[in-house]
């Protein structure tokens, strides 16, 4: 099984090294972004859980993996600053279940991750 990282510059035609960035914008919330450069950009200390979400969603070989990870990053922030909490500044764990479900095997499984995506209605 190839890595998150892999198959998705694979799919979207990005290089590598330009992983973290391509899924950073992704992830975050649109009316965080003016907030990002307030709190010092991307590689401030504010945005440590989520660069250490995204180092290691890179390695995921399968959704066990990633649900591993975002209920590490879920405890990791959990007790996040009021700041946090008041501008929207994590990243989302839905947009990223939902982005990791379209390119590791096993989404079609259930899992005790609290958040689960509402079922596709097909018209």
């Amino acid at each position: 099984m190839k890595p998150f990282e892999t198959v998705f510059c694979e799919e979207n035609a990005c290089q590598q090294i330009h992983f973290k960035r391509a899924l950073w914008w992704k992830l975050l919330p649109f009316y965080a972004w003016p907030f990002v450069a307030l709190l010092g950009g991307v590689r401030s200390s504010h945005f440590e859980a989520e660069r250490r979400l995204l180092d290691s969603l890179a390695t995921a070989k399968d959704m066990r993996d990633a649900h591993s990870l975002m209920n590490d990053y879920l405890r990791d922030t959990a007790a996040g600053s009021w700041l946090r909490t008041v501008t929207g500044t994590r990243i989302s764990l839905w947009r990223v279940k939902e982005l990791t479900r379209a390119y590791l095997p096993g989404a079609g499984s259930h899992s005790s991750f609290p958040f689960q995506a509402a079922p596709k209605i097909e018209p």
